[in-house]
């Protein structure tokens, strides 16, 4: 039954209830009509006994004419005599045609067909032997009247005698032969009475049975609508009461256990559909469950293109990775900005303190640089300008720095990577190193680094400096920007301790240049008192001498 639909269901019960209506209609039809086929039998019937009544009416009647004609001597009542047998025998000629027409109109039946010979019989009787012997009675009786007349000279006569004597055997034949037709029609009757009485049975029967049939029918249909009801009420009403609470239970925002049905194909798919869309809920509710707890790795399936939830949490769980996504890259950044806010301080502190001195500057930066970015080693060249026909990178700084390549430590402008990014004054960032470009030293030996960072150190365009940093690790793009941001700040403060090493130099120098004119300055005013102490003695010896040469004079 499960594999039936409602429709299917449906269209079974009220097929079966149907035919079953059918049949016993048709079988009250069929009852109906023989009892009214039988009815109208016995009423034909009864038509029938009523004409055989009124042929043995109408021929007792004219039996007894001969018996009032026997005493009759009036010419006028012999004639009405005659008139009344022949309304008799005219009566009963037509109620014995209308008998022979109602028992030959009903075919192949045996016993209206003897029942026919019978009243045939007894109709040639009374019309061959009878009628014709009444005639001739009344005639006779006409002229035996006639001969009474002329009594008494005719009482002796011979036609008196001759005609009494007639009169009277033909009076015996007629009562002979009236015996033989009533026998005859009394003998019809009882056939007509007899098969009344079957046809009645009969149609008592039929009505018996038209009840009993009617009875079984009123029971086999409430049999029948119980079995109907029961097998809907399995089938479906029930199944339907029990989706219904499962609707409900589901309408109510719960989500039921999954129900099975005894039921109808389409009670089933509709269950079966309802099983999935709470199993698609479910789906839905952990999904969600998960990705209210941030598990975006849950995978989620949605019923089809036409899954209106399942889509809708799909496009939130692309928005929520999208924003965890977005809120990650924030807190990267964040987290970034406040490594390199806290980087850019750190260094601003150790530039502050060590403005003084290059060389303990860089030693520090690059110290520092080389922890802060969890590499391995770490260089800091700076430019040296001071000869303008010799001007190349040194090596000023260095954190567990090996290189073999520069032992030297004086890279000339555009030679080999360091030349290069001082030269063209852009970042460098290499994953792929050279075996024999430069090694990294551990406690464990010595081995390639995977990164390598070289940063130049730019101060508008000019570049004062270059970092190089070696790692077994890889820089991401953040701490390549953080890097470079510190190596502004550096490169500004080294542009600063360079002028004020060189600014230190050239007070130190001029403080030289202020003592040695100091001291020339003592030297020449030591000179210009010599001088003038010497004028003095020359201005008195030449005022002694003119004193002189004007006493001598005198």
């Amino acid at each position: 039954m499960k594999k039936l639909t409602l429709h299917v269901i449906l269209f079974i019960s009220f097929t079966v209830f149907f035919l079953t209506v059918l049949f016993f209609s048709v079988s009250e039809l069929v009852y109906i009509y023989n009892y009214t086929k039988t009815d109208a039998e016995i009423q034909s019937i009864f038509t029938q006994e009523k004409l055989i009544e009124e042929l043995n009416f109408v021929f007792e009647t004219d039996v007894n004419l001969t018996q009032i004609l026997m005493i009759t001597e009036k010419k006028t009542e012999l004639n009405n005599l005659q008139k009344k047998h022949q309304e008799n025998s005219t009566k009963f000629n037509k109620n014995k045609d209308r008998l022979r027409l109602l028992l030959s109109g009903v075919n192949a039946d045996p016993g209206n067909l003897k029942l026919l010979r019978i009243i045939e019989d007894a109709s040639k009787l009374y019309n061959k032997e009878i009628d014709p012997l009444i005639l001739s009675l009344i005639k006779q009786k006409e002229k035996l009247t006639e001969i009474q007349n002329d009594f008494p000279k005719s009482i002796n006569s011979k036609d008196f005698n001759i005609l009494y004597a007639n009169i009277h055997e033909e009076s015996n034949q007629i009562n002979e032969t009236s015996e033989i037709v009533s026998d005859n029609l009394i003998t019809a009757k009882n056939i007509i009475k007899k098969k009344a009485s079957v046809l009645s049975e009969q149609k008592n029967n039929l009505l018996r049975n038209a009840e009993l049939s009617l009875l079984i029918f009123v029971i086999i249909v409430f049999i029948l609508l119980a079995l109907i009801y029961a097998y809907i009420s399995k089938y479906i009403f029930q199944p339907t009461a029990k989706i219904q609470n499962f609707v409900d239970i589901l309408a109510a925002g719960a989500l039921p256990e999954e129900e099975h049905f005894i039921a109808g194909k389409d009670i089933i798919n509709i269950s079966s559909s309802l099983n999935k869309v709470v199993a698609n809920l479910k789906k839905a509710v952990i999904f969600s469950e998960e990705l209210g707890k941030g598990n975006f790795s849950s995978e989620f399936k949605p019923a089809g293109d036409k899954d209106s939830l399942g889509n809708t949490l799909l496009s939130l769980k692309e928005n929520l990775q999208k924003s965890k996504t977005e809120e990650d890259k924030r807190k990267t950044e964040e987290t970034q900005r406040q490594k390199t806010n806290e980087g850019l301080t750190m260094f601003a502190e150790i530039l502050r303190r060590h403005s003084d001195n290059l060389q303990e500057l860089a030693d520090k930066v690059i110290s520092a640089l080389v922890n802060f970015t969890g590499a391995n080693q770490g260089a800091l060249f700076f430019l040296n300008d001071e000869n303008s026909e010799n001007i190349f990178y040194e090596l000023i700084g260095a954190y567990a720095y090996n290189r073999k390549k520069y032992l030297s430590k004086e890279i000339k402008p555009g030679e080999g990577l360091i030349g290069a990014v001082a030269l063209e004054k852009y970042t460098v960032y290499m994953t792929e190193v050279p075996e024999d470009y430069i090694e990294i030293e551990s406690g464990t030996g010595k081995a390639n680094p995977k990164s390598i960072l070289i940063v130049p150190l730019k101060i508008e365009d000019k570049v004062l400096g270059v970092i190089e940093l070696a790692s077994f690790n890889k820089f991401n793009k953040e701490e390549i920007k953080t890097v470079e941001k510190i190596a502004e700040s550096i490169a500004g403060s080294l542009s600063s301790a360079k002028i004020n090493m060189q600014t230190t130099k050239l007070n130190a120098q001029f403080r030289e240049r202020v003592e040695l004119l100091q001291q020339t300055e003592k030297e020449l005013e030591k000179s210009l008192s010599e001088i003038k102490n010497l004028t003095r003695k020359i201005t008195r010896l030449e005022r002694e001498n003119n004193r002189l040469q004007n006493i001598l004079e005198t």
